[in-house]
């Protein structure tokens, strides 16, 4: 009987123990991609915005669009005048255009996480960065570009059921002693 209740205290701390590993591991694993595609995204804004200076050439090419890997909206200095839409062609771009009063502003966060959903609950995960479009030191407008976040996050779930099954494997061959 004594035996019984020790294997299952220390069972259940062993349980405990694994459950905070298994949520900060799938925790931090996000957060660090999550960041790393912040940084990757606002830097090749920035490319492109000079790009876009240089050459007139559209920040996103026609695969990415037709993926909708990355998705690009450039807006005048007044932030209403379109320069360029790569957004309502497709249906993510659409819902991510009604979501506008969620996009990150320059003076503030320059890159951030949206979520959306259609109406048939398929969601989307785009981040969205934004820089100044100068040239000649005269302000053009303002260039967002957004990446799609989906599989990343997928990626991300499948690790966390794939570590949530190991905590469960390893807690169950725990409370056999």
């Amino acid at each position: 009987n004594l035996r019984k209740r020790m294997t299952l205290q220390y069972s259940l701390i062993f349980g405990v123990i694994i459950l905070v590993i298994v949520f900060a591991t799938y925790a931090l694993t996000w957060w660090s991609l999550v960041a790393i595609e912040k940084q990757e995204l606002h830097d090749k804004v920035i490319h492109e915005a000079e790009e876009w200076v240089n050459s007139r050439e559209a920040p996103v090419n026609e695969k990415e669009l037709y993926t909708c890997k990355m998705l690009a909206y450039f807006v005048g200095p007044d932030n209403k005048t379109v320069i360029l839409d790569q957004l309502t062609s497709t249906n993510p771009g659409k819902l991510l255009l009604e979501k506008r009063s969620a996009w990150p502003s320059v003076n503030g966060s320059d890159t951030l996480m949206l979520r959306c959903h259609n109406n048939e609950g398929k969601h989307y995960r785009y981040l969205i960065s934004v820089c100044e479009v100068k040239e000649k030191n005269q302000l053009v407008g303002y260039l967002y570009m957004f990446e799609d976040m989906e599989v990343y996050y997928l990626a991300g779930l499948n690790t966390f059921k794939t570590l949530s099954l190991l905590f469960v494997v390893l807690f169950c061959l725990a409370c056999q002693g």
